[in-house]
């Protein structure tokens, strides 16, 4: 199981690399943009693994860590949303 802290360090790492795979001219169309949520996902499993492997020399089960990966994904799309919202909601005041 990944600790807290470093949960708090993979969240803002996969918003950041959303951000940057979001300015490539690859994901310039809304066609495309609709699969950054699953990247999220898909990023949140790697660095989960990754983390796991880096820190506790994979002694986790896969499923754990491969479980943890989603709900990575799913915490920065969704933080992500949350302040883009909140900005916007700013703005309009």
């Amino acid at each position: 199981m990944i600790e807290t802290y470093e949960s708090l360090l993979i969240v803002p790492i996969i918003i950041g690399l959303i951000q940057m795979i979001k300015s490539s001219p690859i994901f310039d169309t809304d066609e495309a943009r609709r699969w950054l949520p699953l990247a999220s996902i898909f990023i949140g499993i790697v660095l989960g693994i990754g983390f796991n492997l880096l820190l506790y020399y994979g002694d986790n089960g896969t499923r754990d860590v491969i479980v943890q990966g989603i709900l990575f994904g799913l915490t920065a799309n969704g933080a992500f949303s949350w302040g883009k919202q909140f900005a916007m909601k700013k703005e309009k005041r």
